[in-house]
């Protein structure tokens, strides 16, 4: 602890340290004890807003440079999500831009993903029109057929195939994982 600190305390209440402690010795132990104690709560509070989630500030404006950057680095921006706690305002850009659901460049987003969804609402006409879907059918196996469409994977007898073991186990372990997740 500072000695300065010490001396400018003894400055100020040089009339009264005299009635509460007995030595310059005393008083300096006691301060020490003092200053100790706000460190320690200082680092627990610390510790605290982290855990909770309250970040610097100079993360948060680092973040929203990266963001700012034509067209979005990726390898950076992986890079910031390693290091630190992602803030929830940005974590849903932020899986979309790393997964390639959007890509890179802004001025492309809006059209991308109105392709997307005129893919997936074509891909969902084509399987009406089969007769591979219906009204009653659960959004999983709806998912799992598009993408089985989409990839050229899927067979004649579609409803045999979404009930095989294989599909069965996949779908089981993609319901799984993203509920764990």
């Amino acid at each position: 602890m500072s000695e300065i600190f010490v001396r400018n305390i003894m400055k100020r209440w040089r009339s009264k340290i005299h009635l509460l402690f007995k030595s310059k010795q005393q008083f300096i132990c006691h301060c020490r004890r003092v200053f100790y104690q706000i460190v320690i709560w200082l680092k627990y509070i610390i510790a605290f807003k982290w855990q909770v989630g309250f970040r610097s500030v100079e993360e948060k404006k680092s973040l929203e440079i990266l963001l700012k950057e034509r067209p979005l680095d990726k390898t950076k921006l992986k890079q910031f999500c390693l290091r630190f706690t992602v803030p929830a305002m940005y974590r849903n850009f932020l899986w979309k831009v790393l997964l390639d659901v959007i890509p890179v460049y802004s001025e492309s987003q809006g059209f991308i993903m109105a392709q997307r969804k005129a893919e997936f609402q074509d891909l969902q006409r084509a399987l009406r029109v089969a007769k591979i879907i219906d009204d009653f059918t659960k959004p999983h196996l709806i998912f799992l057929a598009m993408w089985l469409l989409r990839k050229r994977r899927a067979k004649v007898d579609m409803a045999a195939q979404l009930e095989s073991p294989l599909y069965r186990f996949t779908l089981q372990y993609s319901i799984l994982s993203i509920s764990n997740f």
